[in-house]
């Protein structure tokens, strides 16, 4: 999910949400898809996606925020339009899984650190399926 502070539909969650969800020691995932990162179409990019995590990370801390993209490069049309209200889903410079680096570049470029990121990419997640797992 995404911030709804940012763009409001039902999907995203709301600052009261999220800093619950930081109270728990939980995690949400960033989500790609381009209906969930703002209300006009040409602002459906990496860098407004990006604004969402940094939402995210300034409310919860980066402790609390991964990647949670949901690309949809393998669904059919027909489907996608069962769900989406564009059979483009796609968040411009951030398509799909294969422009990763596009939005880790991003991070870099906003001052993330190395540990930040990769605590982002992978390591929060880690950590909450071994408190899970034990």
């Amino acid at each position: 999910s995404n911030c709804r502070a940012l763009f409001n539909v039902p999907r995203n969650l709301t600052d009261e949400q999220l800093k619950a969800i930081a109270e728990r020691d939980g995690l949400v995932g960033l989500n790609a898809f381009n209906e969930f990162v703002h209300i006009e179409k040409e602002k459906r990019d990496i860098e407004h996606l990006v604004n969402h995590l940094d939402h995210m990370v300034e409310l919860m801390g980066v402790d609390h925020v991964g990647l949670g993209f949901d690309f949809f490069e393998y669904l059919q049309s027909n489907t996608i339009t069962s769900f989406a209200q564009d059979s483009y889903v796609g968040t411009k410079g951030f398509e799909d899984v294969s422009r990763s680096e596009n939005l880790i570049n991003l991070l870099k470029k906003k001052g993330y650190s190395e540990d930040d990121i990769e605590k982002i990419s992978y390591k929060n997640y880690l950590r909450i399926i071994g408190e899970i797992m034990g």
